[in-house]
C-alpha cells in the first residue's frame, strides 16, 4: 500500500467478524478482515494465521444464538486467558509486519487498543 498515512492493523474480536481491523489511507474507521483476507494487506505466515482463527473461533463459539444477552466467557478467568492470549498473537503479529505497520490489540469490551512495540 503506498500512502502518507501508516497503516494499523488491531488484533480484536467482535461477532460474526474478522479479528483484524485495518485503517490505512486518509480512513478514519477501520475496515474488518478475516484470516483468508489479511493477506491482502500485510503477508502473514500459515502458523500465526492459524493461531490467531482459533482464537477468534474461542470467541465465536460463545455466542447464545437463543440468548445473544448471555454470550461471552462465563469467568472472568477464561476471559482474562483469553486475553492473555490475544496479546501474544498481537506480539507475534508485530513481529512479522514491517516496522513501519503499527500493530495494536484491544482487550475484549474495553474500547480501548493498546499499542503493541
Amino acid at each position: 500500500m503506498t500512502n502518507s498515512s501508516p497503516l494499523t492493523v488491531t488484533l480484536r474480536v467482535d461477532w460474526g467478524t474478522g479479528p483484524f481491523w485495518v485503517l490505512a489511507g486518509e480512513s478514519r474507521i477501520p475496515d474488518p478482515y478475516d484470516v483468508d483476507e489479511i493477506g491482502e494487506v500485510v503477508p502473514l505466515s500459515a502458523e500465526l494465521l492459524t493461531e490467531v482463527a482459533a482464537w477468534d473461533q474461542s470467541f465465536q463459539e460463545t455466542y447464545n444464538e437463543e440468548q445473544p444477552q448471555e454470550s461471552g466467557f462465563r469467568t472472568g478467568e477464561k476471559l482474562g486467558r483469553f486475553d492473555e492470549r490475544g496479546r501474544e498473537l498481537a506480539r507475534k503479529l508485530r513481529s512479522e509486519v514491517p516496522v513501519e505497520v503499527q500493530i495494536r490489540y484491544e482487550p475484549l469490551g474495553t474500547g480501548i487498543a493498546e499499542v503493541i512495540s
